[in-house]
């Protein structure tokens, strides 16, 4: 299980260095890439499941970290009823669209998606989804 903690710190420095790179050097964009792809990498053999906010400053054509302003543009639209935040990539010019609605909450940040402690009949505590949790144990 060690080796797990060390693979997870590992993917957390690729992130920051993406950062600190461009952050650095906004020319350098080809360094940052390299540290974008060799995490989305990391999480796809670790199976780990990134937050949204991750995911969405990577592209995915080109893993260019989308800095706005250094390597993206970013734009409000209004789109019939609905606002737009539309997020373009500089280096291959791939679009995304994301709603920009404040009473959205993702399913991430929702109560039920929190873990929670439960302890089983037997002492030993584990951790599990609120949803799932009395389907495994018997603490509720």
């Amino acid at each position: 299980m060690a080796w797990l903690c060390s693979s997870v710190l590992f993917w957390g420095f690729h992130w920051q260095a993406a950062h600190c790179v461009l952050d650095q050097n906004p020319e350098n964009v080809e360094l940052a890439r390299f540290y974008c792809f060799t995490q989305k990498t990391i999480s796809k053999r670790l199976v780990l499941r990134q937050d949204p906010s991750v995911k969405r400053t990577v592209c995915k054509r080109c893993w260019t970290l989308l800095v706005p302003g250094v390597t993206s543009t970013v734009r409000q639209r209004r789109n019939g009823r609905h606002r737009m935040t539309i997020v373009r990539c500089l280096s291959c010019g791939l679009t995304r669209r994301f709603l920009n609605n404040p009473n959205h909450q993702l399913w991430v940040d929702q109560p039920e998606a929190q873990l929670e402690n439960c302890s089983q009949p037997g002492g030993m505590g584990r951790t599990s989804l609120l949803s799932f949790c009395c389907l495994y144990c018997s603490c509720c």
